[in-house]
């Protein structure tokens, strides 16, 4: 994690570690500044605060994701996380990305893959 984010972070492992959903002074205090980092996080994405949905780790966007795209095809890379497949595979038919040798996912292949029943392609970005 970057150095910045560890420190702007800190004082809510700490001192101001309330819940933002509870109605005393506190919390209140830590919600307005949760509401206001997450103003700034939409300007830079060039979007709206009420359209960013916070999660609190990859596991809850994961399934929050699938649970939307519920009751149509799904594409996933085949070497995603365990998590990723399961839950996919939970909530609808699962068409799996085969990686190229290089562990890269080919954009022709995944071309290929989508037929008109393909509502919703999950894959992860990553970098070695």
């Amino acid at each position: 994690m970057d150095p910045l984010v560890i420190e702007a972070m800190l004082p809510y492992f700490s001192e101001k570690f309330f819940n933002p959903s509870s109605p005393y002074a506190p919390a209140i205090f830590t919600k307005r500044e949760y509401q206001d980092a997450k103003a700034r996080l939409a300007r830079c994405l060039g979007v709206m605060a009420d359209e960013l949905i916070m999660t609190a780790g990859a596991t809850e966007s994961v399934n929050l994701a699938f649970n939307a795209a519920n009751g149509v095809s799904l594409i996933s890379s085949a070497i995603e996380h365990d998590s990723v497949i399961n839950s996919a595979k939970a909530r609808s038919e699962v068409k799996l990305i085969p990686p190229m040798k290089n562990g890269r996912i080919d954009p022709n292949t995944v071309k290929k893959m989508l037929t008109p029943d393909v509502g919703f392609v999950s894959v992860a970005a990553g970098e070695s």
